[in-house]
């Protein structure tokens, strides 16, 4: 045996951690291959950027894709009484964060507030329109309007 080879040691086996690890990323890498080929699978992603989707189990299957850079996203949001003026802006990531992490309190001051949200991809468009007020605590989210339509 040659004397680089003789001081390798044997690979250990992949743990059980290591396996649902690779399974996840293949599931997820599988999913984003799907999505120009499968409507329902696009079409649920763009569910989950507008906060439509049906369950929160399907919401929480969801949470390894990447969510950057998928669809056609736009957001506006803003004083219930500017609504109609609002424009929307193209988004990578989830209007909502904006309400629900850090910048939370910055908002709270415009109460009621209007946040729209749509996707469009390969011609499909999902739209969502949610009201959002002052609750004990926080803030409350209420899901007001809800539309599919193909352009």
């Amino acid at each position: 045996m040659p004397p680089l080879l003789s001081r390798l040691k044997p690979r250990a086996p992949i743990q059980l951690g290591g396996r649902c690890l690779v399974g996840i990323l293949a599931l997820s890498y599988a999913w984003v291959l799907l999505t120009p080929v499968v409507p329902a699978v696009s079409r649920a992603g763009m569910l989950r950027f507008n906060l439509m989707t049906e369950s929160f189990g399907a919401w929480f299957l969801q949470q390894p894709i990447p969510s950057m850079y998928n669809f056609s996203n736009e957001a506006c949001f803003g004083p219930a009484f500017l609504e109609p003026r609002l424009t929307y802006l193209q988004m990578n990531h989830y209007p909502t964060r904006l309400f629900t992490f850090t910048e939370r309190d910055a908002h709270t001051e415009a109460l009621p507030m209007i946040l729209k949200s749509r996707s469009t991809y390969q011609g499909h468009r999902i739209e969502a329109f949610h009201l959002i007020e002052a609750a004990p605590g926080g803030m409350k989210m209420t899901a007001v309007l809800n539309s599919e339509s193909d352009d």
